[in-house]
């Protein structure tokens, strides 16, 4: 009885840290060098955001994008100026890579149908897409190590996300309430699935799994909350 009254806490916690901690759809991650004079959007006359992947398309105008305190790479930190309802992120600012999306970047963006990110993003922060109710499916670059704490959460239109080769971390709540989601597919080498992590994913009928199932079996998995992962169908040596 203890355990189950833990249990509903922890979940009502983290509901009300979705509600009242996310921004508006145009807020910024904390963290980065707001202050610096480095945050700014791409507007029509410059050049700086040329992708070098033409296959990604052109990259959307007016997306807001933060130097990194280190001054080595840019963040994207918000949808700017931009009223797009399909994004594409420049792999380049200024002349620096962008290498990742920022902490709640497109929270609650519902009219978000989709988003190309480019392979230079190696990071997906805390709440970066959570509520953007439209976004159907994600492609998460090969180059991406972690997808953070509820970084797709309550995105209810989302059916179907790939994951890309390099990620090892799934962070907790990362895919909660995607109660549309129907089929995920996992790199081997991830090692790590948060709690809660594919909470209320009641509609998740197929994992499409690379590795084995030894290697499945060894993922450290939190039991809390991931029954519609576990349960689901497991498809090993997935070769796409």
């Amino acid at each position: 009885m203890k355990r189950k009254i833990l249990l509903i806490l922890l979940a009502l916690a983290a509901l009300l840290c979705l509600v009242f901690a996310l921004p508006v759809c145009n807020g910024s991650s904390g963290g980065n060098e707001q202050n610096s004079g480095q945050t700014g959007q791409t507007p029509d006359d410059e050049e700086n955001t040329d992708n070098n992947d033409p296959e990604q398309g052109k990259p959307t105008e007016g997306l807001e994008y933060t130097l990194s305190d280190d001054k080595t790479y840019y963040i994207i930190t918000g949808m700017g100026t931009a009223t797009q309802t399909d994004i594409v992120i420049s792999s380049f600012y200024n002349n620096l890579p962008v290498k990742e999306i920022g902490d709640e970047a497109f929270a609650y963006c519902n009219s978000l149908t989709s988003v190309t990110m480019p392979d230079s993003v190696t990071s997906i922060g805390s709440y970066a897409f959570a509520y953007c109710n439209s976004l159907t499916s994600v492609t998460i670059p090969n180059n991406v190590i972690c997808i953070n704490f509820g970084a797709f959460g309550c995105c209810s239109s989302l059916t179907s996300v790939t994951i890309g080769d390099s990620v090892t971390s799934i962070g907790g709540y990362a895919f909660w309430y995607c109660n549309s989601l129907t089929s995920v597919t996992i790199p081997e080498g991830v090692t790590y699935i948060g709690g809660y992590a594919f909470y209320k994913c009641i509609s998740l009928e197929t994992v499409y799994y690379t590795g084995n199932e030894e290697q499945w079996n060894k993922i450290d998995t939190d039991r809390w909350g991931n029954g519609d992962l576990t349960y689901a169908n497991i498809v090993y040596n997935y070769k796409g």
